[in-house]
């Protein structure tokens, strides 16, 4: 654009973020349910952006704008179509497939799994059974579910439905029901914008060539998953705010200069796997507790690509 401005700008096919595998260490989603990947709707889906860079008064500036599908996902109940009699009850499955559960040893067995799987997975347990009863009439009401107002309430029906999907009508049990997730992704606009500046100190002192970067990102109406798994969703105007430290010191003339980075990262409403904050603190007699922000620091040694792996909550 001139002189000590570019403007730049991308367009790349868009690509869904990879999950590790069921039964893994780092799986996000617990093995319980059956996810329902919609990707093949957004195949031929494109993100796009242009960011102008450029200096003034020694100060480097930024700005950037970008439209894209959010690759994390969001998750939302949906229908099993699977099916599969509960056992004693005949004829039981042609209702069972047009909810968001099927009979099934795999998936949980009784009220407490229900809600201590909730808890880990940042879902409200409680409001997560009244969402699956609201969104799949009149399926779930024929089976003889119905809203709850509290956990004493969830709990007993949950049994209730563990046992018999368990085969108890028939003297046993030993199953549960397994749920089903539809997995899709949502378009976002992304605002932000950079400052930077290279201090000058002297020779060999760490306020020399040592540069500091101050960057924020403002998404309005982000889409998260409900801590319920409604297929409404969740809508939340985000900040993401990061200051990063930089520098190259060199501790001995003996020694190559050793790369150090600091940084801090502030977000308004999601953890570093883009999870809804307001989805923490729950637990097999309660919701979730957290509303708040998520603030990270990380300082590497030699080692900048390890920066930001730890987050703590604030």
């Amino acid at each position: 654009m001139s002189q000590n401005w570019l403007a730049d700008a991308f367009v790349e096919k868009f690509q869904p973020t990879v999950y590790p595998n069921p039964n893994t260490p780092y799986n996000v989603i617990s093995s319980q349910f059956t996810i329902h990947d919609l990707y093949a709707q957004y195949d031929s889906k494109v993100n796009l952006g242009l960011r102008v860079k450029g200096e003034a008064a020694g100060i480097g500036l930024q700005g950037v704008i970008a439209r894209r599908y959010n690759p994390d996902a969001v998750y939302r109940w949906t229908a099993s179509n699977v099916n599969r009699d509960v056992p004693g009850l005949v004829g039981s499955g042609t209702v069972l497939q047009n909810t968001p559960f099927e009979a099934d040893p795999s998936g949980v067995w009784s009220a407490n799994e229900w809600f201590s799987y909730a808890a880990i997975q940042r879902l409200s347990g409680l409001s997560g059974l009244n969402s699956a009863v609201t969104n799949f009439q009149p399926a779930m009401s024929q089976l003889g579910a119905a809203t709850v107002p509290n956990y004493a309430g969830a709990h007993g029906e949950l049994d209730t439905f563990f046992q018999l999907a368990g085969g108890a009508l028939l003297g046993n049990s030993n199953s549960g029901l397994r749920g089903h997730l539809a997995r899709e992704y949502r378009e976002e606009t992304n605002i932000g914008g950079g400052l930077s500046k290279v201090f000058e100190g002297e020779p060999g002192s760490w306020t020399d060539q040592l540069i500091a970067n101050v960057e924020v990102l403002y998404t309005p109406d982000r889409i998260f998953t409900a801590p319920s798994l409604d297929a409404g969703f969740l809508r939340k105007n985000e900040t993401i705010a990061a200051l990063v430290l930089e520098k190259y010191q060199r501790f001995s003339p003996n020694l190559p200069a050793t790369y150090l980075v600091a940084q801090f990262l502030y977000r308004s409403q999601s953890d570093l796997f883009g999870r809804y904050l307001g989805g923490y603190g729950g637990s097999t007699e309660q919701g979730r507790r957290l509303q708040g922000g998520c603030a990270c620091f990380a300082a590497t040694l030699s080692k900048p690509h390890l920066a930001g792996r730890s987050c703590g909550v604030v």
